[in-house]
């Protein structure tokens, strides 16, 4: 038997044991996770409060599996996801016991949609349904409809989730999952832009078109590289439980509806709270551009696990794939690239 015929052989008896091994842990879940329902894949395992929630999140799973692959070039850890809002020590200990990398637990995340409804149903308590039901669809038009929908599932936030626990075992193996710190050990702008790569390719369209909207906004303060580099986590200062999905749940500033711009209002703090994931997808693509590399993300995730940053990162390897080799000339090519991004969203050459 060829090499390569008898090395695609063992991978797959691999992912099929490791399948098997999670439907077991479905089959025999901890005492804690028995009410749940559960579905499994070679990823993980996935404890849910119904079948259809359960098959979403192995979905889910999967996907983020598979991108990490793809644009890290390492593995994909297996792991669980539980969603009930506490998971004990002894139950924790069990999961990890039975082969769980990484665990993920929260109470399950409303929809955007359910989540303005509950507000707008909160504020219009003595109004008819039918008004309620009218403002929700027009602030729900505003925000673009289906596809800002999408892009703020909970999918797509249990998604980043998972790939800041591949992205701490791949290249921090030995850090802690640490229930105090939201995402991996790496900086903040560089979890968040692998965590972005992890999103759906519906929503990776969707953040370039926001970026390249507030960017063709006069009034806008476009960010710096150094500005980049200084952003914390979005949700970081909401979280403090291992898992937490703030980023999957909808916080709407609280508006009168009396107001006849409570929807602009909506909206606008809505596209505010949205703009970071916007620009952190930017600068993965922006890094990507010159060398149309993949090998880029791995190269810097390694650099930075190795105590490094991203001025000694450009130092060594920028150059390599066609990036300036210090921070003031990335500053100016980041500035060309969003003039260009600019020009894209007026239609100008």
């Amino acid at each position: 038997m060829p090499f390569t015929c008898f090395r695609s052989t063992l991978f797959s008896l691999a992912f099929a044991a490791t399948a098997l091994a999670h439907a077991d842990m479905c089959a025999q879940p901890p005492p804690a996770l028995r009410a749940l329902s559960c579905s499994s894949n070679q990823h993980g395992a996935y404890f849910a409060i119904d079948a259809a929630r359960a098959a979403l999140n192995a979905e889910a799973a999967g996907t983020a599996a598979e991108r990490f692959q793809r644009y890290f070039g390492r593995a994909a850890s297996s792991g669980i996801i539980v969603e009930i809002a506490a998971l004990d020590a002894a139950t924790r200990a069990e999961l990890a016991r039975q082969g769980a990398k990484w665990v993920l637990n929260d109470a399950p995340a409303p929809s955007m949609a359910g989540s303005i409804r509950s507000q707008l149903s909160a504020q219009l308590a003595d109004q008819p349904q039918a008004e309620i039901d009218r403002q929700v669809e027009a602030v729900l038009a505003q925000l673009g409809g289906a596809q800002l929908r999408s892009a703020n599932s909970s999918t797509d936030a249990l998604q980043r989730q998972i790939g800041d626990a591949l992205l701490r075992l791949a290249f921090w193996p030995k850090a802690a999952q640490d229930a105090a710190r939201y995402g991996s050990p790496a900086p903040d702008w560089f979890d968040e832009l692998a965590a972005v790569l992890m999103e759906t390719e519906q929503t990776s369209v969707m953040r370039r078109q926001h970026l390249r909207a507030a960017l063709s906004d006069p009034t806008h303060a476009r960010s710096t590289i150094a500005q980049c580099l200084a952003r914390q986590h979005p949700a970081s200062p909401m979280l403090g439980a291992e898992g937490a999905a703030a980023s999957a749940s909808i916080s709407v500033q609280r508006v009168s509806v009396a107001d006849a711009a409570t929807a602009a209002a909506i909206v606008q703090q809505r596209q505010a709270a949205d703009l970071p994931y916007a620009y952190s997808r930017a600068l993965a693509d922006f890094l990507l551009k010159p060398s149309q590399d993949l090998l880029v993300y791995s190269s810097l995730a390694q650099a930075l696990a190795q105590g490094g940053s991203l001025a000694d990162w450009l130092r060594t390897d920028g150059a390599r794939f066609g990036l300036p080799e210090n921070l003031n000339a990335l500053q100016s090519a980041w500035s060309a690239w969003l003039d260009q991004q600019a020009k894209s969203a007026r239609g100008t050459p």
